[in-house]
């Protein structure tokens, strides 16, 4: 978390702290990828947060999801409010893990770039 700037590493402590046991997730609308993701990820999907930082937010959304988390992001960044949603991630053995997450907007004050902070938990399969 080193590299996040120091409100980003804030608002990412605040939702970790608020939701120890969730996996936490901070993306950059710039290109739509991951740039932190907390190593509870490790526990819920089999990765470890590096093999998330960097790639797209698409790369692990199961296909037929894919459109409604888009939806549910751009929902997020146009109403300013915390969005809630029901998806499907892709683990790393390959097997498919129903998730809940909760995504609101977050702007850096001082370059005026937009990402969207996510805490996400398994969800009942």
């Amino acid at each position: 978390m080193k590299r996040l700037k120091p409100l980003l590493k804030q608002k990412v402590e605040e939702l970790e702290r608020q939701h120890p046991g969730g996996m936490v997730i901070l993306v950059s609308m710039a290109g739509l990828k991951y740039i932190y993701v907390s190593d509870t990820v490790h526990d819920l999907l089999g990765y470890k947060p590096s093999h998330f930082v960097g790639q797209r937010v698409s790369r692990f959304a199961v296909d037929e999801y894919e459109p409604h988390l888009r939806i549910t992001m751009q929902d997020a960044l146009l109403t300013g409010e915390s969005i809630e949603v029901n998806i499907r991630f892709k683990t790393k053995s390959g097997m498919v893990q129903p998730v809940h997450a909760m995504i609101r907007r977050v702007i850096d004050p001082e370059t005026n770039e937009v990402y969207l902070l996510s805490w996400v938990e398994a969800a009942d399969r």
